[in-house]
């Protein structure tokens, strides 16, 4: 099998999740909506975390990609499938807030984890650790079933961010323990509260949120922002009207206080 869009694609891990024979692909991706590849790039030209669910025969069930404006990497062993069998992957970034991101940026690059719904692929929750300068993610290590995590780096910074050991040489081994009930506690929230209708539409379309919808910003299967008007009547709601625009796949990416979310629609 081929997993592809029109830029840089490099895989890392494959998961098996045996209860179900289905697999998850992590990767990184600077590639736009092209291939096979139905998710944005949020830093065109530059990677994201890429991860696609696959079934028995590794057709695709979903794709998604995880970042922001600036620069993601991973390294093979960056994801685990946790009791829940939700996702949870650790990596690198430099993006400040923005794009999916929304944990606190510490310093020049953090250690970025996100916990992945895996029956839509869209992020649960996500959390960030670093000092003021540069943290590198080589790995996290599940420990058995107890819910907690090592979360292991290359770290550069001194005491300072939510890193609480100084730094002795050039760039030091940084090993976190984390208990993940700290970011995996969250159990109402593995269904999106975010709604869509109609979709399919031929002309107007509302998306409905549990909280405040902070902004929003419509895409083409290119990746390019839109410019189209909102309604701003319900804080709750936001309605486009897509009846000017050609028939095609469209992508709404939606931004509350707590969340990020991106959602495929259909202009018929």
């Amino acid at each position: 099998k081929r997993f592809w869009g029109d830029g840089s694609d490099v895989p890392f891990q494959l998961l098996h999740k045996s209860n179900t024979n289905e697999y998850f692909l992590i990767a990184t991706s600077g590639s736009g909506i092209s291939g096979n590849k139905t998710s944005i790039c949020h830093s065109p030209g530059m990677p994201d975390y890429w991860v696609l669910k696959l079934d028995h025969n590794l057709d695709i069930l979903w794709d998604n990609s995880f970042g922001g404006s600036n620069f993601e990497s991973l390294d093979i062993g960056n994801a685990v499938i946790d009791n829940n069998g939700r996702l949870v992957l650790i990596g690198s970034s430099s993006s400040p807030i923005s794009g999916n991101r929304t944990a606190t940026k510490y310093g020049i690059q953090d250690l970025w984890g996100v916990v992945i719904n895996p029956n839509t692929g869209d992020p649960i929750t996500d959390f960030s650790f670093g000092g003021s300068g540069y943290e590198y993610s080589s790995g996290i290590l599940r420990l058995n079933q107890s819910g907690k995590y090592l979360l292991t780096s290359n770290s550069d910074s001194p005491v300072s961010g939510n890193k609480g050991v100084g730094n002795y040489g050039d760039f030091d081994c940084w090993v976190v323990e984390v208990d993940g009930s700290d970011f995996l506690s969250i159990e109402e929230q593995v269904e999106t509260p975010i709604t869509v209708f109609p979709n399919p539409t031929s002309d107007v379309i509302t998306f409905g949120a549990n909280e405040v919808i902070t902004n929003i910003a419509l895409f083409n299967s290119s990746g390019q922002k839109i410019s189209v008007q909102f309604s701003e009547e319900n804080p709750f709601e936001r309605t486009i009207d897509l009846s000017s625009l050609s028939a095609g796949t469209y992508y709404v990416e939606l931004q509350t206080a707590t969340s990020n979310y991106l959602k495929m629609v259909i202009k018929e």
